[in-house]
């Protein structure tokens, strides 16, 4: 989608991170557990089962890690201690309680999974063991030394031994699911997907303004070349051009050694309906954008309010009209012509203008439109009803890419709700560490 960003507000950012990164939950009500859990130290009991506090302490380092990654400065106690916006919460308050939650879900499946009387397949545990085995194993993460390894993980709350239980937790989550719902939620009735979709996805079309354009790569005399898309050599117009002679006798070519095909008025004939162009890149290889002046600029801007304006709502025809006339202007194409497939569930993956754009959408109306300004540019949005069953259309999957387990873990939530009881032993819980205080865990 053009790649475009745009700046959004940080408290909705690191929430929107958050909810992709800790499974959905469901309200789960907590009473004393029937029986002593067997589990050392739990933090949550249900029954016999229990969720240890090493592994609330491995997921909050995993959470920790996350934020991490996504360049929010954990290492800040006044990060830490940032109020989320519209909430007295803070975001160490914020995240050990998402992260308590995620355990909450755990346990759940803990609980279902041995009700079931279900067990791991053996090549399971095998390749459990294998991968705490490789890490020991590695060099940098504890030269091939138990001990060394448990030094470098101490900080994430496990050792090796609890690093594998924590493992085989998580594995007996992901096999139950599998039994409940099927491989990519294959058990699951499409009825039941296809109000999931109209619940939670938005579909909308562009006319899009941008304040920038490509250049792309020109021959010897200054024309735009298009290519051959699989051999990248240049493709003429044989059809309708002609070669021309130099005073030899010998065909005019290009630098590949290609006969090059003129026009009758000398100008070299490229294959446009065939070929493609190249955008010229910059020194890491992505393409140049290359800066409209402010006074153009502007005038994008008037012309952005005055199609707009022009517009009618639910009036498709005339959206479709002008966004094909607008998009020859400015010499682009529409990479989706189907439209764009936005949802909450996806937002943590979305450039930040899209997520502007996700706002708007809940706000509209199917056939209603918008004009929202990114630093990239102007949009014209219109909301469009949505396409039954889009989200199985293999063409459109990078929209839908969180669809089968957002839905699953939405179902097993509810799931969860009826069929079980948890408690949180307080006790343990504050001997854990906040988030504030583990480690940074992006590889366990």
């Amino acid at each position: 989608m053009f790649g475009f960003k745009m700046q959004k507000g940080r408290a909705a950012r690191v929430v929107a991170l958050a909810l992709a990164l800790v499974m959905l939950c469901g309200a789960i009500s907590a009473c004393s557990p029937k029986n002593k859990s067997a589990v050392d130290t739990p933090v949550l009991e249900c029954g016999e089962s229990g969720i240890p506090l090493y592994f609330y302490e491995l997921l909050l380092s995993r959470m920790k890690g996350s934020l991490a990654a996504n360049r929010y400065d954990v290492s800040s106690d006044a990060f830490w201690s940032e109020r989320i916006e519209g909430g007295e919460q803070t975001y160490e308050d914020y995240f050990n309680s998402q992260v308590l939650d995620s355990c909450r879900q755990y346990l759940c499946a803990l609980a279902i999974f041995d009700g079931e009387g279900l067990t791991l397949p053996e090549y399971v545990t095998a390749e459990i063991d294998e991968e705490i085995e490789f890490y020991i194993s590695l060099g940098y993460l504890g030269g091939g030394d138990t001990e060394k390894f448990n030094k470098i993980i101490e900080a994430y709350g496990v050792n090796a031994d609890t690093l594998k239980a924590c493992y085989e937790i998580e594995a007996k989550y992901s096999y139950l699911l599998s039994y409940l719902y099927g491989a990519n939620a294959s058990l699951i009735a499409d009825t039941v997907k296809e109000e999931f979709y109209e619940e939670n996805y938005y579909r909308f079309k562009q006319i899009l303004l941008p304040n920038f354009y490509y250049k792309y790569e020109v021959d010897e005399y200054g024309n735009e070349i298009y290519f051959d898309t699989e051999s990248r050599e240049r493709l003429y117009d044989k059809e309708n051009g002609s070669p021309i002679y130099d005073e030899n006798g010998n065909r005019l070519k290009d630098g590949d050694g290609n006969t090059i095909y003129f026009d009758a008025d000398g100008n070299v004939l490229y294959d446009k309906v065939n070929g493609q162009r190249s955008v010229l890149l910059d020194g890491e290889g992505a393409a140049q954008q290359f800066f409209y002046t402010e006074a153009e600029v502007a005038e994008r801007a008037v012309m952005a309010e005055e199609i707009n304006a022009a517009l009618i709502a639910g009036d498709f025809e005339l959206f479709e009209a002008k966004m094909s006339e607008i998009n020859i202007i400015w010499g682009g194409e529409e990479s989706y012509p189907d439209g764009y497939y936005l949802s909450d569930i996806e937002s943590a993956s979305y450039n930040d203008y899209m997520v502007e754009m996700l706002d708007a959408l809940k706000d509209m109306e199917v056939g209603e439109t918008a004009l929202i300004e990114s630093e990239y540019g102007y949009h014209v949005i219109m909301r469009y009803p949505l396409d039954k069953g889009k989200y199985a259309d293999g063409l459109y999957g990078e929209w839908f890419d969180a669809f089968n387990e957002a839905l699953v873990a939405e179902l097993f939530a509810e799931k969860c709700k009826s069929v079980v009881d948890i408690a949180v032993n307080e006790e343990n819980l504050k001997r854990a560490r906040s988030i504030k205080e583990i480690g940074v865990n992006t590889d366990y």
